[in-house]
């Protein structure tokens, strides 16, 4: 695998892909390559719910905002990462027939507005450096872009990330990529492949999950914000095949006609559980560095039980 794919763009989009994008099931021959803000949450639980699992684990370290995020936790997704296999798995996952591997696509300029509206207007935790005002509960649209701009498309956060970089379509022998627009028809596939496989069971359900706020991006959409993007984005435009849009503001929306109370107790909730998640992760932090020299008192204690028992003819104290 890492033959395959050593040319691909960027060596971080491979260990991003291997490491964590990836879910691999084995037992009814799927692979599944996520793209954050692109239906993820909803196709992860779709392929969850094809076995038994344990339910989704509360992590006090987490930062998911809601219930249905805790899926996004690797350690919550039973289905492993392709790294988890050896180079000749890899190349049959991947390559040989028999698997349905599947990833979804959508339009650039959608995505990143979708990752502003639910990661960054509300200031969600962990992500505080794209908030240059901190009097006011919110970000602009304006503003999240410059600071997108100034990022490389290929290291960037991985919910506006270039999507050829996580899924790098070059060089996986995908059976099918979806576009946003067509994820409703991804059960029945599935189901179909399934049949093939002699797998029978209830029928898949893609549910609708972790729905975003209803803010329309037409409105901020103007044309020096879609030039840019379409310069970010060019690698993604080349390889699916976007379409262009036509610009239909001349001056972008601005986010503080939305901000009301509503907003307001989501941002404060966000700054609540970050600093909660914060205190939860310095607690890990002790534990861990008091492991060692726990295991060494423990250590120390049982080789003096043992030196005391040879001592005493082997009478326990």
């Amino acid at each position: 695998m890492l033959q395959l794919v050593k040319n691909a763009p960027k060596d971080h989009a491979v260990r991003y892909l291997l490491g964590h994008g990836s879910y691999v099931d084995e037992r009814h021959r799927i692979v599944y390559v996520e793209t954050p803000k692109v239906a993820c949450t909803s196709i992860k639980f779709l392929l969850r719910g094809l076995d038994e699992y344990k339910p989704l684990r509360f992590l006090s370290y987490s930062h998911a905002s809601t219930a249905p995020q805790r899926i996004h936790d690797r350690n919550q997704m039973p289905l492993p990462p392709i790294s988890a296999f050896s180079r000749a798995r890899q190349q049959s996952i991947l390559n040989d027939p028999g698997w349905f591997r599947f990833c979804v696509v959508r339009h650039p300029y959608d995505r990143v507005f979708s990752a502003w509206r639910d990661k960054i207007f509300f200031v969600e935790p962990g992500y505080e450096k794209y908030q240059s005002d901190k009097t006011k509960k919110y970000v602009e649209f304006t503003d999240f872009v410059t600071k997108v701009l100034a990022e490389d498309p290929y290291h960037c956060d991985v919910h506006w990330r270039l999507q050829v970089s996580l899924l790098l379509p070059d060089f996986i022998n995908y059976t099918r990529i979806y576009e946003i627009s067509d994820v409703s028809s991804i059960p029945a596939d599935l189901q179909a492949h399934l049949a093939t496989i002699g797998v029978t069971g209830k029928p898949l359900v893609l549910q609708r999950i972790n729905e975003s706020w209803p803010i329309a991006p037409d409105n901020f959409l103007a044309p020096d914000i879609t030039a840019s993007l379409r310069a970010f984005y060019s690698a993604d435009f080349e390889r699916f095949k976007f379409p262009e849009r036509e610009t239909k503001v001349a001056a972008p929306a601005s986010a503080a006609t939305l901000v009301n109370e509503f907003s307001d107790a989501v941002y404060d909730r966000n700054r609540v559980l970050m600093d909660h998640v914060l205190r939860a992760n310095r607690r890990r932090k002790v534990l861990k560095a008091l492991r060692v020299p726990v295991l060494l008192l423990i250590g120390a204690g049982l080789g003096l039980w043992a030196l005391s028992s040879v001592l005493l003819g082997g009478r326990i104290l």
